[in-house]
């Protein structure tokens, strides 16, 4: 919600249902939103967090939670319903992370399989891991905090993927994870995209 001020209070408004939302200042992503960031149109992006079964072929449709997808929709619905209702337009601004630049490449030259969660606070914390990944292999699980990588500290998911492009698949790197209050040290081997 970085790209206009208005956002929390719209947000706030509409959460009648008091879902636990985790509002983010960051507007990184390679989705659809983006396009409308680049030409200065604030954007919002629901997201409901990552699973083990994200964009893989085991991700069914029994799987749907269709209460919580109503509640998302009612949300939504009343944003818009709110921006559509206001004399101006909101006031679009730059967002804390920084946009990919044009040109840049999209994905990462290393696969390690973590699910992340989205919300802003000290490390990522894991939702899961996919199964077989790297991060699987190294023993990494849902609950553990990333904390570091390659000997930096990292406070989130953006800061993170952005030391992928240091890593060689097949060269082990330190990860530092809190799991259960301890602060251990993991080996992970990254893999070929």
């Amino acid at each position: 919600m970085g790209t206009t001020a208005e956002w929390e209070s719209i947000l706030k408004a509409a959460n009648t249902d008091n879902l636990t939302l985790q509002l983010s200042q960051s507007a990184s992503g390679g989705s659809d939103h983006m396009s409308f960031m680049r030409v200065n149109i604030p954007v919002l992006f629901f997201f409901t967090g990552m699973h083990p079964d994200y964009h893989r072929p085991s991700d069914t449709w029994d799987k749907i939670n269709y209460e919580g997808q109503a509640q998302i929709v009612a949300l939504a619905e009343r944003v818009v319903y709110d921006i559509a209702n206001r004399p101006e337009r909101l006031q679009f601004t730059r967002p804390q992370q920084p946009e990919p630049q044009q040109g840049t490449r999209r994905g990462f030259r290393v696969r390690i399989g973590l699910l992340p969660g989205y919300s802003e606070q000290d490390g990522v914390l894991l939702e899961g891991v996919a199964p077989g990944s790297p991060a699987e292999k190294a023993g990494l699980r849902a609950g553990d905090r990333v904390v570091a990588a390659m000997g930096q500290r990292v406070k989130n998911i953006e800061e993170l993927t952005s030391l992928y492009e240091k890593m060689e698949p097949g060269k082990p790197v330190e990860f530092t994870i809190i799991r259960e209050g301890k602060e251990i040290k993991v080996q992970v081997t990254p893999e070929a995209p």
